[in-house]
């Protein structure tokens, strides 16, 4: 098997296909063929490598602390995003035969601190960025129907684009996911005034969207166009500053502030955790959390020992 670096992009694309062919997302699809070509680069121009032979455990640890350097400014969690697309790969090419040795078996992953959302919306505000938008023109009705179906499903941005028009169900009140993160589907329920301007887009808003006939997707772009990630951030911005809010916003951040209002008014946590596709319920506990550091704030500004008052 040719393992020359210069043929290497030809051995990674097959590994991609291979993926593809196993159910796995377009997006994270994406992401492996970003994270592989950025490791050949690294193979090519710091480690002056001509074939992948030579990579041993020692190219991976001096890889590995490239990636954290000042210079790079990634985080622990996109460090580790790389590092597991790296070990899949190289286990790939030892399946396969590619290689004979797989010189990521002992590579470490770096450790994820567990972070509380932060920077969520509060009521006032998830309120003030909904109304904020004008339902009278073509891309304000779409943005409606966007910014309404994300704060009632807390569904990620990447699942929202894959929405077709097969997947609302009007008369359940509810929407398929398709193939989430982790390849899961499920379905998510979805509050009657977000449906409601669901339908109003559908009936009134959709048609007005260059290719609206022939496109199976729920949301289309005004070139008409399926959506992608990056579509839908700078709506949410948008709407964020519109609404007189001076502070960054994505769509994640909707999602963090549907699960913590939730929760906040007495949602089991095995509801949201199937809401919003967590596979395991670790994942979602960290709302709990949330709630915890929301005590402790109320605590400290209410009890008459943290007032400095005399206790009776």
């Amino acid at each position: 098997m040719d393992t020359r670096l210069d043929r290497a992009a030809l051995l990674m694309e097959r590994y991609i296909q291979d993926r593809g062919q196993k159910g796995y997302a377009s997006g994270t699809l994406r992401l492996y063929r970003q994270y592989n070509n950025e490791f050949l680069k690294y193979l090519q121009e710091d480690e002056k490598l001509d074939d992948l032979k030579q990579v041993d455990r020692q190219v991976i640890s001096r890889f590995q602390s490239y990636l954290y350097t000042e210079e790079r400014g990634l985080g622990l969690r996109s460090q580790s995003l790389r590092l597991v697309a790296l070990r899949n790969l190289f286990r790939w090419f030892e399946r396969e035969g590619i290689l004979f040795y797989d010189p990521t078996t002992k590579i470490e992953l770096p450790r994820k601190p567990d972070q509380l959302p932060h920077d969520i919306f509060n009521v006032e505000e998830i309120s003030r960025i909904l109304n904020a938008v004008d339902i009278d023109t073509k891309l304000g009705l779409r943005d409606k129907a966007i910014l309404e179906l994300l704060y009632t499903t807390a569904i990620r941005s990447g699942e929202l684009c894959n929405l077709t028009l097969y997947d609302v169900q009007k008369e359940y009140g509810t929407i398929s996911v398709k193939a989430g993160k982790g390849n899961k589907d499920r379905v998510v329920p979805v509050g009657e005034v977000a449906m409601g301007y669901v339908e109003e887009f559908l009936e009134h808003g959709r048609k007005n969207f260059p290719n609206a006939d022939t496109l199976p997707w729920l949301f289309v772009t005004y070139r008409g166009t399926q959506m992608e990630n990056r579509n839908i951030a700078p709506i949410v911005q948008k709407y964020t500053e519109r609404a007189g809010l001076k502070r960054y916003a994505t769509a994640h951040m909707i999602r963090h502030t549907t699960a913590t209002h939730m929760l906040r008014n007495g949602a089991p946590i095995r509801v949201i955790q199937e809401m919003l596709g967590h596979r395991k319920l670790e994942t979602t506990q960290i709302y709990t959390q949330v709630e915890i550091s929301d005590l402790k704030k109320v605590h400290q500004r209410t009890h008459p020992r943290e007032k400095g008052l005399a206790a009776s």
